[in-house]
């Protein structure tokens, strides 16, 4: 098994990968993990970890300078009377007079995130909850990681049908197929090709509108604070909500013995989320290039 991120750590992915690796030793399988140099070493019965080198890293920080020699190479686009000069101005600006957009931010990245480490616990959950075999509960990860692919393609659909229209939509009919997604998926009769398709199918409609949702949260918020709002409203939804899904995934499934519990939890985030989309009005300036656009292509 192969991690890219530092293991372990008690945090989102580092913590799926922790949990993924206990199912398989605990049904006697022995797993050689390939991760980076960093993080907490794990006494785990059945558990190989061998780190990278340091080297790699050291090589990969070469690419900074490049980096910043193609951003000063690129044309400035924020007029020179709102451009902050300190990070404190910037999260000043933000915290003063966009407010509203933050928390509504938090709540949709709320909703896309959950689903997506809902997603990701899939393999674990397929083992312990469902009771399949470790070779389907890995099928069901990937073959979700692969339609939710061919689901962000329709993300182009955004800029023809608008952001929130898109955004809207598709949370929508993600919503509408939850509930009977996860009763089929948990029926006694269901067969290892009904779940990875149903999961399948599940990956791909809340694929479509992660593009609007990127887009739609950056035109929310003023160029001169539109990279740190986006930033900071992402960090904080994925840290509230992602880090803790599996947590509580886990934790409500052993208290309630119910395998509804990541439908439950994934329809309540996408209300909230769709929620916050409906309160979040697109920018005035947003509206404006948008009617140019349609316009000129008219």
């Amino acid at each position: 098994m192969i991690a890219p991120q530092p293991f372990f750590e008690p945090r989102g992915t580092p913590f799926s990968e922790f949990h993924r690796i206990r199912a398989l030793t605990d049904l006697g399988h022995t797993v050689d993990l390939v991760t980076y140099p960093i993080g907490q070493d794990v006494a785990m019965p059945g558990l190989r970890v061998f780190r990278s080198w340091r080297v790699p890293f050291l090589i990969g920080v070469l690419v900074a300078p490049v980096a910043l020699y193609i951003r000063r190479q690129l044309p400035e686009t924020v007029a020179a009377n709102t451009v902050h000069h300190s990070t404190g101005g910037v999260l000043a600006d933000l915290l003063r007079h966009h407010g509203r957009i933050i928390v509504c931010g938090i709540f949709i990245i709320c909703g896309g995130t959950v689903s997506t480490y809902v997603f990701t616990y899939m393999t674990t959950y397929a083992i312990t909850t469902l009771g399949l075999s470790a070779a389907v509960g890995t099928m069901l990860t990937l073959t979700g990681a692969v339609a939710s692919i061919a689901g962000f393609a329709l993300g182009a659909w955004a800029d023809r049908f608008g952001r929130k229209a898109m955004l809207v939509a598709a949370r929508v009919a993600f919503l509408l197929i939850l509930y009977p997604a996860y009763r089929g998926i948990t029926s006694p009769d269901a067969t290892a090709a009904t779940i990875i398709t149903i999961n399948v199918l599940l990956n791909f409609v809340f694929a479509t509108g992660i593009g609007a949702m990127y887009v739609f949260l950056s035109e929310a918020f003023p160029a001169a604070v539109r990279s740190s709002g986006l930033g900071l409203v992402y960090s904080l939804g994925v840290a509230i909500f992602g880090g803790t899904t599996q947590f509580v995934v886990a934790w409500l499934i052993d208290r309630t013995k119910d395998p509804m519990v990541p439908a439950w939890y994934q329809i309540a985030a996408n209300v909230a989320a769709i929620i916050a989309i409906l309160i979040l009005a697109p920018r005035k300036e947003t509206v404006r290039d948008e009617r140019a656009k349609i316009a000129v292509e008219a």
